[in-house]
């Protein structure tokens, strides 16, 4: 058989390309929740998401003290009152964000409302170019609050602590997994909860008078936490403490992914979105002019000699791989599964494999735990209807999502 070499400048051209596609693609922030956030959830957890990192929690806590909660996905353009509360839970606000977002950040600020907010600590880190597509989450690091901190002319920084919280500093015990605490030079702040050292709510006037009140660690009031220690109980002094009965309680969505909505032209007409438009229309009229041109060319050949040693291998292969056992193979796909998701969490690698699946499964809190699905793969007759198969791979499928990224 013969294969048709393509010519230097066209694999050149195509080379071109492919770095500018892996250097200036877009990459979205977040995906748009699409009906109602109360029906929907975005990939990083919205503010109303059910899943570990998600708010829904505390909305329907809010509501049961009596709290008529509004949804604000756009802030600009709304007038808020001296009298009205605007909590911003996890807010995407860092270096890089669109204009929009900006805008959205200095309508806040300028505002007469007061401002709760609540430090990012956990974020969706990367989604492929759809805009579609979770590819990993991180926990967000201290250098990435500075852009948060100077908006908010706050000069301490946000540290992560191993040990107990401190319990003579408060009353009211805050309790999370590695829980962030603020700390440094506060003033003009005032610690409400905590000290210089160990400050888990901050509050201070800004320059038009009105207050702004700030929560160290998000994971106090998210659905994986307001449960812990007294979070509930911080959590309902704060509202008694910002929200007026005359006034109007928002809840920000803006910041959750409203304003980060992926717009493909967009993207390819902004840089650095533009340039990778550019490389495509020029890839485009090269591929153009070669279709045109190609049948006057003599394109050398070269000659392809089929190794049959190989193809047997590759055929006999295939062949034992359609006739394994059913259960056989569920056993390689729980495998994988597992050892997927070991690698992926990280965690103390001084634990046995067994002791990091616990502390894993004990974070996270899956729907059903590894032991539960084994017992099942287990229990599986020597020749199980292939429904049955599926639906427990779909089950250890399940598990591997909610404890790796905590999405049900």
């Amino acid at each position: 058989m013969t294969h048709n070499r393509p010519t230097m400048p066209l694999r050149l051209l195509l080379s071109l390309t492919l770095v500018a596609c892996l250097f200036f693609a877009p990459q979205p922030s977040y995906s748009a929740p699409l009906e109602s956030p109360l029906q929907t959830s975005s990939l990083k957890g919205d503010s109303f998401s059910a899943s570990p990192l998600g708010y829904k929690s505390a909305l329907r806590f809010a509501q049961d003290l009596g709290y008529n909660a509004q949804v604000v996905r756009d802030p600009r353009g709304k007038r808020f009152h001296a009298k009205d509360t605007v909590l911003l839970f996890d807010p995407t606000i860092r270096q890089g964000m669109s204009r929009e977002a900006r805008a959205a950040l200095e309508h806040y600020l300028d505002s007469e409302a007061t401002l709760v907010i609540s430090l990012p600590k956990r974020f969706a880190a990367r989604m492929d170019v759809t805009g579609t597509q979770l590819l990993e989450t991180g926990l967000l690091y201290s250098h990435e609050l500075r852009y948060l901190f100077t908006s908010l002319d706050f000069y301490g920084d946000a540290v992560l602590l191993e040990t107990p919280y401190p319990a003579h500093l408060s009353e009211l015990r805050p309790e999370a997994e590695s829980l962030q605490v603020l700390r440094g030079e506060l003033e003009p702040w005032e610690v409400l909860i905590g000290d210089a050292d160990h400050a888990i709510l901050l509050r201070r006037t800004r320059a038009n008078g009105a207050p702004i009140y700030l929560l160290s660690d998000s994971d106090l009031v998210a659905n994986v936490g307001i449960a812990r220690g007294d979070n509930a109980a911080i959590y309902q002094s704060l509202l008694r403490q910002t929200a007026r009965a005359d006034g109007q309680l928002y809840v920000d969505e803006a910041f959750h992914g409203y304003l980060s909505n992926y717009s493909p032209l967009t993207a390819a007409t902004r840089f650095p979105g533009s340039l990778l438009s550019v490389q495509i229309l020029l890839l485009a009229l090269f591929l153009l002019w070669h279709a045109a041109t190609h049948l006057r060319l003599k394109r050398p050949t070269e000659v392809v000699v089929e190794d049959g040693n190989r193809s047997l291998a590759e055929s006999v292969g295939e062949l034992l791989s359609e006739h394994q056992p059913a259960t056989q193979s569920l056993r390689r796909f729980r495998t994988l599964v597992v050892q997927s998701a070991l690698e992926r969490s990280g965690g103390h690698h001084g634990l046995s494999d067994s002791a990091r699946l616990a502390q894993l499964e004990s974070l996270r809190s899956p729907t059903q735990r590894l032991a539960e699905l084994d017992q099942e793969l287990d229990a599986l007759p020597k020749r199980p209807h292939t429904q049955r198969i599926l639906r427990l791979a779909r089950s250890y499928q399940r598990w591997f999502s909610e404890v790796i990224d905590g999405t049900p």
